[in-house]
This record gives C-alpha cells, structure tokens and sequence, in this order.
C-alpha cells in the first residue's frame, strides 16, 4: 500500500483526509566506497583507542577464558595424577613387606634344615602353601601397581598437555602485546629520548655561552667605569650593547629549548605510562608459565619374561618284578651323615639316663654282637639302644626305671645334645 488514510471527522462531518507514509529504517550500504572510507579517515589517535579497546576486550575475556580452561584441566588430571602416586607408593611399600617375608621364610626353612633335618611332609606342603600365598598376594599387588602406574602416565602426559597449551597461549599474548603495542611504543621513546638528548646538548651549549657573556659583560662594565676618554666609553658602550642583545638571545634560546624538552618529557611519561599497562599484562601472562608443577616419577616399568620351560609329566610303574623297592632319598639327613662310636654313644647315654636305664657296655656288646669301637650312624646307635631295651626287659637283667613310651623321647633328646636337632 501507498499509504494510509485517515479521516478526520468532526461530528459526522469529514473535513480533511491525510495520507501518512510507513516510515524505514535507512540503510547503510557497506560496500559503497564512501562508506568503507569512514574509518580509514579517522585518525590515528581514534583507530589507536579502537586497537587497544578490542585489544583488551580480546585479552581480558578470550585470552584468559583459554588459559582458565587448560589450567583447570591441568589441576583436574594434577589431583588425580597425586592420588594415583600416593597409591602406587603405598603398593611398593606393600611389595616390599611382602618380598621381605620371602626372603625370611627361605631363610628360616634353610636355618631349620641345617639344625633340625629335612621338615616333616605335612609341614613342608605347610610351608609350600604359605610361600605360594605370598608370591600370589605379591602378583596381585605388582599386577594392580602396572595398571596405577600405567593410569599415572597417561595423567601425566594430559598435564604436559594442558600445560603446554596454557604456556602456549600466554606466549602467543605476550608476544602479540609486544609486537603491536610495547615494541612501537618503545621505539617511539627511543627517538623521543634520543630528541630530548638533543635539545638537553644545546640547553648546555646555551647555558655555557650564556655564562661566558655574562663574565665578559661584568668586565667590559667595570672596564668602563675606569675609561676617562668618551670615544673609549662610547665603543665599549656599543660592545656591551651587542652583548646584551646576545645574551637576550641565548635567554630566549634556553627557553624555547626547555619549553621543548618539556613537551617531549610529557609525552615520554605518557608513552611510558601507556606501555607499562601492557608491559604489566605481559608480566601477568609471564607468571602463568613460571607456575610450579609437579609430575610424580613413575620409574621403569619392567617386562616380566615369559616362561618358556615345560615340565615333563611322568608316570612310574611298579617295575616287572612286582616287588616294592625301597628308594633312598637324595638327600640324606644328619642321621645319616654323623657317625659315632658305640662305646661314645653309651657313655654319652649314661650321662644323661643312668638313673632311669644304665647301659652296661660288656652286656650292650654281647646283645648287640657289636665291636665298641665300630662307628655307626645315630639311627644304627638308636636302633641298638631299643633291642638293647627290649632284651633287658624281657630276660630282667636288671630293673628298669624306664618305660617303653618313654624311652623314644631320651633317644630324640640324646640325638639333639649330639648332633644338635
């Protein structure tokens, strides 16, 4: 539509109809050159507020919302990565407890069979049993520090990551803050000190001048109070004259100088001021690349070897005869291995039993059909003791004092005085 019309009516009456057009947003055209020109024809005091305005907005809201964001992943996969090593830690404890007992149970077992002989079966397959439970209770504990140390690794590396990409970021802004408004701010100071230092050699130069003219002045003033002579008076007169007007000069010069350099000293305070704002946004970011970490060490992890040997399986047959053998053992017990004479053994007996059972050496040898001086084993001796006791009991070739239950615990005894188990 056109428009829009209304009426207006007084009474029933229309005196007048006004037609109102829609009104619209104008339209700015971007693209038209007149319009892309507008901000290049600000000037570098306005374009110079822009850059630093959305500079800043980028830093304070961008850049730290980046830096925020990897640290707070770096402290979430640090916490967690000092739990895990604290875990660890009390696993190698435990691993060592463990290997320690290991070592004190051979070391215990060897004690036992060099005092007392070989162990009973019941409480060798004992003793296997207990040893098994502790190396399987030690697999289970390196098993389960494998895996913690492996989770450590892996928090480790995250934090390296994290970290890496926050330094990153403060770098990049540091360098950026450099590069666009410290570097061209300080070189903009250099020529503006080395400007100063400029007017500061002919302030000094003027200075100097200005107190050789007033020296002089002072002479050629007393000079012409001695002069009687008018002409004299009247060409110092004129000397005196020009170097006043020089004097004035070198005033005036000292002032426009120092008038200058003040100017330019304002703007060094300015400029300075302006790149210590970012010189302290480049300090802040320096700190968050000197924040201290810490990465628990996770040591080498070793590579269990495989074991490759197979042990055979046997199967033993009663042999053709269908006789059992009797099998010597491979290893023989002290009882075996200690030799000692008869008439030793039944002095040492006699020691200790007289009271209960005296042995008779001439009866023991005419029972036993033994040489005295014959060595024999402790189980041979022991064997001999027992005939020895069943003979006395049975043709009473004198009281015994000693049962027959009784008589295997002074043997046991007998044999731990002599060979020590």
């Amino acid at each position: 539509m056109a428009g829009t019309e209304i009426k207006k009516e007084i009474g029933k009456e229309t005196t007048e109809t006004i037609t109102m057009k829609p009104e619209k947003e104008p339209q700015v055209n971007l693209a038209d050159p007149e319009n892309k020109g507008i901000f290049e024809r600000l000037s570098d005091k306005a374009k110079s507020f822009g850059a630093n305005l959305y500079e800043k907005a980028k830093i304070n809201i961008v850049d730290r919302a980046k830096i925020m964001y990897n640290e707070d992943l770096f402290s979430w996969h640090d916490e967690i990565s000092l739990g895990v090593a604290s875990k660890i830690r009390g696993h190698d404890q435990r691993i060592g407890a463990l290997e320690k007992s290991l070592v004190e149970q051979d070391r215990r077992l060897d004690s036992y069979k060099k005092r007392f002989g070989k162990l009973p079966p019941d409480l060798q397959e004992k003793a296997y049993l207990e040893k098994q439970n502790l190396e399987r209770q030690k697999e289970i504990l390196k098993n389960q520090r494998d895996r913690m140390q492996t989770q450590l690794e892996f928090r480790n590396n995250k934090k390296s990551l994290y970290e890496n990409r926050r330094n990153e970021i403060a770098q990049e802004v540091n360098g950026r803050i450099q590069e666009r408004f410290v570097a061209p701010r300080e070189k903009r100071i250099e020529s503006l000190q080395e400007e100063k230092g400029k007017f500061d050699q002919e302030i000094y130069a003027f200075v100097s001048t200005k107190t050789e003219l007033e020296k002089e002045l002072t002479e050629l003033k007393s000079e012409v109070e001695n002069v009687e002579s008018d002409w004299e008076k009247d060409a110092l007169g004129r000397i005196i004259k020009e170097l006043q007007g020089e004097l004035k000069e070198s005033n005036n010069y000292i002032k426009s100088r120092l008038k200058e350099r003040a100017a330019i000293e304002k703007k060094l305070v300015k400029l300075d001021k302006k790149a210590n704002n970012w010189r302290d946004y480049q300090n802040e970011f320096a700190r968050v690349t000197q924040r201290t970490s810490h990465y628990p060490e996770t040591g080498e992890k070793p590579r269990e070897k495989i074991k490759t040997e197979r042990r055979e399986i046997s199967a033993k047959t009663s042999g053709t005869t269908g006789e059992i053998t009797e099998t010597k053992p491979i290893i023989e017990t002290k009882e075996e291995i200690e030799k000692l004479s008869a008439s030793d053994y039944i002095n040492e007996w006699n020691r200790y039993f007289r009271s209960e059972m005296e042995i008779k050496p001439k009866s023991f040898v005419e029972i036993s059909k033994i040489d005295q001086k014959e060595e024999l084993t402790i189980a041979e001796l022991e064997n001999l003791i027992r005939n020895y006791y069943m003979a006395a009991s049975k043709e009473k070739i004198r009281p015994l004092k000693l049962k027959e239950r009784e008589l295997e615990k002074r043997l046991k005894t007998l044999r731990r005085y002599l060979i020590g188990f």
